[in-house]
């Protein structure tokens, strides 16, 4: 059945709420805030967020959340470049949660990574169906792209010998240990674990990489035309007939 099959789009959420904080003398391009989780409850909405950037751009974001009415934010971290953000504002502030794929839950839907900038807000959907997409699409959001889907889970073996090279000082400057450490702590041949690094590594990039600074571009645009994928057209035509 052609609309089982699953797939992953690249949407935008218009309307949203969120995307407020980065509306006002923001340049997308120096400011960047990813959101990892929206949860509802007793009447208010409230989120965790980086925010990436130069610093009068984190100034000004901080200014606009100061600003806004009803909205209260702490900061969890703080580095030169960023910020850890929990930030809470009343539910009916945003219109469309009954029906938000970040906030309403759905053993259908899984939100990869949410970005929001220029008072807009991205995200990557992985959804269970072209089904279940369609009907999102029908409740307001709009489709921007369609990602292939592409492996970033490491493996058991991976993530082992990851680890290890991360707590022998492997990825420190200088390194405080080489290839030849680390295969001989594991029992393995050096060739072995450079395969295996430098394929965890190339993994763990391209999550970034396709993810975050894919995102980035979506965010930069003052205008992004709306493209619907040519073979998803194709299958839904098939599909009626």
């Amino acid at each position: 059945m052609v609309n089982s099959k699953p797939m992953t789009a690249v949407v935008e959420l218009p309307g949203c709420f969120v995307g407020h904080f980065t509306e006002t003398k923001l340049d997308s391009k120096k400011l960047r805030m990813i959101i990892y989780r929206i949860i509802e409850k007793g009447g208010n909405l409230s989120l965790w967020a980086s925010v990436k950037g130069e610093k009068s751009a984190i100034k000004q974001l901080s200014k606009n959340l100061a600003s806004t009415r009803d909205v209260k934010y702490v900061v969890l971290d703080e580095e030169p470049n960023g910020l850890m953000l929990y930030i809470t504002f009343p539910a009916h502030t945003c219109s469309r949660r009954k029906y938000c794929p970040l906030v309403a839950p759905s053993p259908y839907v899984y939100p990869r990574i949410t970005m929001v900038g220029n008072g807009k807000t991205i995200a990557v959907i992985h959804f269970a169906s072209q089904k279940v997409f369609h009907e999102y699409l029908k409740l307001g959001l709009k489709l921007l792209d369609v990602k292939e889907e592409r492996p970033y889970y490491l493996t058991p073996r991976q993530e082992e010998i990851l680890t290890i090279a991360y707590d022998e000082g492997y990825y420190r400057y200088p390194r405080r240990s080489s290839l030849k450490d680390i295969a001989r702590k594991r029992g393995l041949s050096v060739s072995t674990v450079a395969e295996t690094l430098r394929k965890a590594e190339c993994k763990l990039i391209r999550r970034y990489v396709e993810n975050e600074l894919f995102l980035s571009k979506f965010i930069e645009e003052t205008e992004v035309a709306i493209r619907i994928n040519d073979n998803i057209e194709n299958e839904n035509r098939r599909s009626s007939c």
